[in-house]
């Protein structure tokens, strides 16, 4: 039997400040305007910058908060025909959901890459071409 997240609602709860399998971890925005994308959630939800990491050629990383940390924005590469939203969801075991994505007919278009904090996430294809991302611990 595979990895599966039936345990667990497939929903994201807006307000958990602790991680949840099964739920958004992560929401991050690559955008052609990152200044305007900053002035347009700030002023529709009351999101703040709060911090960013210099990603060299590829510019800011600018941290987002609402109460808590809940993603980033940043400049688009200039690869990516449209701006987009990409939201991680969380997985008990970053291997184990490479294993199940494979097992299913899905692809994986990066590897599981640490990220800061010494989790691992992962961008990935459904069998129909939707395209997701998880982040999880490697066990």
């Amino acid at each position: 039997m595979g990895y599966q997240l039936a345990n667990h609602p497939a929903r994201s709860d807006p307000a958990a400040t602790e991680p949840m399998v099964g739920h958004c971890a992560w929401n991050e925005l690559a955008t052609s305007d990152t200044a305007a994308a900053l002035n347009f959630y700030h002023d529709l939800f009351g999101w703040q910058k709060d911090g960013e990491m210099d990603m060299g050629p590829m510019g800011k990383y600018n941290f987002i908060r609402h109460d808590f940390m809940i993603g980033a924005m940043m400049d688009k590469p200039d690869a990516m025909p449209v701006s987009a939203w990409t939201y991680y969801f969380r997985v008990a075991d970053i291997d184990e959901a490479v294993k199940t994505i494979r097992a299913n007919g899905g692809q994986i278009t990066l590897e599981p890459t640490e990220i800061p904090g010494g989790e691992f996430q992962l961008n990935a294809i459904d069998p129909q071409g939707a395209a997701f991302a998880l982040v999880g611990a490697r066990k």
